[in-house]
């Protein structure tokens, strides 16, 4: 997997070579952490936008610190799911980590079973632990364009690692 490529939004074709279809069938995939709803439009705008306002909780105020039975892996995982009218509508983000069991969270976080499905991978060089905004716009413009692959708006998710950040996005 290349990770040379900056996420800087400059070009489509950046994203595009360094996609590849990755099944995800390795068991099941435990998510825990803070979860907000929102929509492109609220993000849209910096008053509004909730998403950058999750990341600051999360690691500001060490609130990711709370989530419990986390498994070996470091990694923050970022969750999109709940997709309303596909990429129109609200959706929900979770922030957070991989667990072992979502049986002894705390109130205030939310759990959710990632479950296998086929995805296209996004991978890129940059800043991990922030929302990879250029990389998202660049993504939709990939979609928007490609005849060959088709957004299921099941379960997106970022794997943020110590130097690129990978963005799983589901396909039918």
């Amino acid at each position: 997997m290349a990770s040379s490529i900056v996420t800087s939004g400059r070009h489509l074709c950046h994203w595009a070579m360094l996609m590849h279809e990755v099944v995800v069938s390795a068991g099941d995939l435990l998510v825990a952490g803070f979860k907000v709803r929102t929509t492109h439009r609220i993000e849209a705008v910096v008053e509004t936008a909730k998403i950058p306002a999750l990341w600051r909780r999360f690691f500001a105020d060490k609130a990711g610190d709370q989530i419990p039975d986390r498994s070996g892996e470091a990694a923050v995982l970022v969750l999109y799911t709940d997709y309303e009218r596909e990429d129109a509508g609200p959706f929900s983000v979770v922030l957070g980590h991989q667990v072992t069991t979502l049986e002894h969270l705390p109130p205030g976080i939310s759990g959710i079973w990632l479950l296998p499905g086929r995805y296209l991978c996004f991978v890129g060089a940059g800043r991990p632990l922030e929302y990879p905004t250029d990389a998202w716009q660049e993504i939709r413009q990939f979609f928007a364009h490609s005849h060959a692959y088709e957004r299921a708006f099941e379960a997106d998710y970022e794997l943020h690692a110590a130097e690129a950040v990978a963005i799983y996005v589901s396909i039918k």
